[in-house]
């Protein structure tokens, strides 16, 4: 069964045959692909990477979580498929019944 993976905090020179590279230690690797963000005007650069067998998937994930690549310390875990990004959820916070008259 095929696992996908979250690859998060990566240094500004990844690319997806660099990480394919990387994953492909531990198993076949379906599909990278790599996302950009800007957050608080800076740069956030992460990937998912479905690996086919889900035993390679969830040892890759104890061995490279924490690995330093370049300056930077890597995030890896298992993605979260299906989860709404709260920072971009345009929803304001507040009860639905409340009734300034009421006051």
């Amino acid at each position: 069964m095929m696992m996908d993976i979250y690859v998060g905090n990566l240094p500004a020179y990844s690319d997806k045959k660099f990480l394919q590279e990387i994953f492909e230690e531990y198993g076949k690797v379906n599909i990278v692909s790599l996302k950009k963000e800007i957050v608080d005007s800076k740069l956030i650069k992460y990937a998912i990477i479905k690996i086919f067998d889900e035993k390679s998937a969830k040892k890759a994930i104890i061995d490279l979580d924490g690995h330093q690549l370049g300056n930077s310390i890597i995030q890896v875990n298992r993605a979260r498929t299906g989860v709404k990004d709260r920072r971009k959820d345009t929803r304001v916070g507040g009860r639905r019944d409340y009734d300034p008259q009421v006051l």
